[in-house]
């Protein structure tokens, strides 16, 4: 009997340290990735990223590293700026575990795209491994493809407290 309350306990334990660490999280990553993406802003949005990143859009055949990404971002938010395209991002999590310092997360995110009184909205899924660094979670690698991702699919993620 004690052995079986042990391991009760043990489990509420581990519950209990992931959904803290869940909080963290979203606090440090995706909140901030929110912000940063929504404003364009290319520093705030790398800050979120390792500087180890490995970054993989699938099916595109290439892995970008961390300088890499931050170009790739920077020409992106410049042009949305000049063009007067306001761009915001949300997410769903189909899968999100917590061991220690490291966490696997797979979702969906919606990009809506916003310019001359026009709304687009583009899906994708995502899988990103986070690492804490120095006290902080980061986007240690990134994988990502939209291809047959659709509302339906973005609306089925588990978890809706994580839409910001």
């Amino acid at each position: 009997m004690q052995k079986a309350l042990f391991i009760f306990i043990l489990g509420i334990n581990a519950v209990l340290a992931q959904s803290s660490s869940q909080k963290e999280i979203n606090e440090q990553v995706w909140k901030r990735f929110v912000e940063a993406y929504s404003g364009q802003n290319t520093e705030a949005f790398m800050e979120i990223h390792s500087s180890n990143l490995v970054r993989m859009p699938i099916g595109e055949g290439k892995i970008s590293r961390f300088e890499q990404y931050k170009v790739q971002n920077e020409q992106n938010f410049v042009y949305q700026k000049n063009t007067g395209t306001k761009i915001s991002i949300d997410f769903t999590f189909a899968y999100r575990t917590v061991t220690g310092s490291v966490a696997y997360e797979i979702g969906y995110y919606r990009v809506t795209s916003q310019k001359d009184n026009k709304t687009n909205y583009y899906y994708g899924m995502f899988n990103v491994i986070l690492r804490k660094e120095n006290g902080t979670w980061k986007i240690l690698s990134d994988a990502d493809t939209g291809e047959d991702v659709t509302e339906a699919k973005f609306k089925s993620g588990k978890d809706w407290s994580y839409v910001f």
